[in-house]
């Protein structure tokens, strides 16, 4: 149910190939044209929480057009 609600608006769970993780990192699939995504765990052994610590580090292979108003 929940993997068809990302599909129907159009949400890229990028967090759902790491076994045994509850959380996750969910992304509109339109800000991932053009990139490269690398996951990365930390507290693997659980000592620091009860679960594990993921991130995710997001590449863009042209980076975005400046708007000139940052």
């Amino acid at each position: 149910m929940l993997e068809q609600s990302f599909a129907n608006f159009k949400l890229k769970l990028l967090s759902g190939i790491i076994p045994a993780n509850i959380g996750h990192i969910v992304i509109s699939e339109s800000y991932l044209e053009n990139t490269s995504i690398e996951l990365n765990c930390w507290n693997e052994d659980k000592k620091l929480s009860d679960h594990k610590g993921v991130s995710a580090t997001i590449q863009f292979a042209d980076p975005p057009v400046s708007s000139g108003h940052e």
